[in-house]
C-alpha cells in the first residue's frame, strides 16, 4: 500500500511529469487515479492478467473515442472552445511516460509544463501514428498497442496562454472554417449591441457562481480555473486519505468485534460457572454488544455463535428459559449447528418442570 506522498508520485508518473502540478488535474481524475495507482500493473502483467482477446476490446473502446473526436475536430463550435488536445496517458496499466515525452519530441511535439499539448491542426497527430513500429495507423490515440492514452480537450485560454496557439493563428484558423446560414431576420446577424450586453450577463452569472470576475484576461481565467482545480485537488485528497481512514477504523473495531466473541467462547469454555460478580457484568456487556453489531449483518454463522454462548451463559447460572430461547435464536440463523438434542432436552426439562408445578399447585389447593 502506497502512502499519499508516493501515490501522489505515482500518479504524476502515470499521467503527466514530476513537472506537472496536481493542481491541473481534473478532480475526476485525480479521484480515478488515487485509487488506480494504489495497484496498476505494468501492460505485461496486465495482458497476462486479461488477454488479448480484452486488449483487443480496450484498444477498440479508445480508438471508437479516438475517431470520434478526430472527426468533429473542424466543426466550428469545438474548435472555437478547443482548440488544442492533450495526450494523457491511461490508468488502466502503467505506462512510461519518459518514453511518450521521447516519442513526442522526436514527432516534432513541444512539451508545455511537462504536458503533451498540441493544436486540432498540428501534423504531429499524423506523426505519432506512422513514425514508430508499434503504431496503429490511426491519427487518434491510442497510438501504440502498449498504449490506452486518449485526449483531453485543451480550451482557446489555456491553449493561448501556454503558448500552444497564438491569437493570430488561433483567429485565422476560425477565419478558415465554413460559416453557417444567419438565423437572424435580416440575414446580417444579431447587432452588436445585443451580443456585448448578453456576454457581460453571461459573465455575471457565471462569476456568481464561482467563475471568474467579468471580464477577466485570458491569463486571469486561467489561473482562475487552476485555483479551483487546486482545491478540488485538496478536497479529493482530503476525502481520499478520510475515506482511508474510516476504513481502517472500521476494521479494527470489526476484528477487535471477531476478537471479543472468542474471548467470550473461550472464557465460557474454560470456566462455565459464573460465580465472580466482575466477570459476570464482563459477560453481560460483551454479549450485548455482541448480538447488536452491524458487523455480524453479513455473517449469521458467527451471529449464530453469539447466542449459542449466551445460551451457555445462561445454562451456567441455571436459567433455562432464556437458555432455550437462546439456541433457537441460534438454531434460526445456523441450522447446521448441532443444538437439535439441547433444544429437545430443554423443552422437555421445562414441560417436566410446567407440569410439576401445577401438579404441586392442585394439591396445595386440595388441601
Amino acid at each position: 500500500m502506497l502512502g499519499t506522498n508516493a501515490c501522489l508520485n505515482k500518479i504524476m508518473q502515470i499521467y503527466g511529469c514530476p513537472l506537472r502540478p496536481i493542481s491541473t488535474l481534473p478532480v475526476g481524475t485525480v479521484v480515478l487515479l488515487f485509487t488506480q495507482a494504489m495497484n496498476l500493473l505494468t501492460f505485461e502483467k496486465w495482458l497476462e492478467h486479461w488477454g488479448e482477446e480484452r486488449l483487443a476490446q480496450r484498444i477498440a473502446e479508445s480508438q471508437r473515442c479516438g475517431r470520434s473526436d478526430w472527426e468533429r475536430r473542424n466543426e466550428e463550435v469545438s474548435l472555437s472552445s478547443y482548440p488544442a488536445w492533450e495526450l494523457a496517458l491511461s490508468s488502466f496499466w502503467e505506462e512510461n511516460i519518459s518514453e511518450w515525452h521521447t516519442r513526442w519530441v522526436r514527432c516534432g511535439g513541444t512539451l508545455y509544463e511537462g504536458r503533451m499539448i498540441a493544436a486540432k491542426w498540428d501534423g504531429i497527430w499524423d506523426r505519432l501514428s506512422g513514425t514508430f513500429a508499434d503504431g496503429l495507423g490511426n491519427p487518434y490515440p491510442p497510438y501504440a498497442r502498449s498504449s490506452c492514452a486518449s485526449w483531453l480537450w485543451i480550451d482557446q485560454d489555456e491553449a493561448i496562454v501556454m503558448g500552444v496557439v497564438s491569437e493570430a493563428e488561433f483567429a485565422a484558423r476560425l477565419a478558415e472554417l465554413p460559416k453557417g446560414p444567419s438565423l437572424w431576420q435580416d440575414g446580417k446577424g444579431p447587432p452588436m449591441e445585443l451580443l456585448i450586453e448578453t456576454k457581460r450577463e453571461l459573465e455575471e452569472a457565471i462569476y456568481r457562481h464561482g467563475g471568474p470576475r467579468p471580464g477577466a484576461t485570458r491569463e486571469e481565467r486561467v489561473a482562475h480555473r487552476r485555483h479551483q482545480q487546486r482545491e478540488q485537488a485538496e478536497r479529493a485528497k482530503a476525502e481520499y486519505e478520510n475515506r482511508n481512514q474510516q476504513i481502517a477504523q472500521e476494521r479494527a473495531e470489526k476484528d477487535t468485534t471477531f476478537r471479543l466473541l472468542e474471548e467470550v467462547e473461550r472464557s465460557l469454555s474454560e470456566t462455565p460457572l459464573v460465580r465472580d460478580e466482575g466477570r459476570w457484568n464482563w459477560l453481560c456487556d460483551s454479549l450485548a454488544k455482541l448480538t447488536t453489531t452491524q458487523y455480524f449483518d453479513r455473517y449469521p454463522n458467527w451471529r449464530a455463535r453469539v447466542w449459542v454462548a449466551s445460551a451457555t451463559m445462561y445454562g451456567a447460572i441455571g436459567v433455562p428459559t432464556d437458555e432455550l430461547a437462546c439456541l433457537k435464536r441460534a438454531f434460526e440463523l445456523n441450522p447446521q449447528l448441532p443444538l437439535k438434542r439441547r433444544i429437545k432436552a430443554l423443552d422437555r426439562q421445562l414441560l417436566l418442570h410446567a407440569n410439576t408445578t401445577n401438579e404441586t399447585t392442585a394439591e396445595i389447593k386440595e388441601q
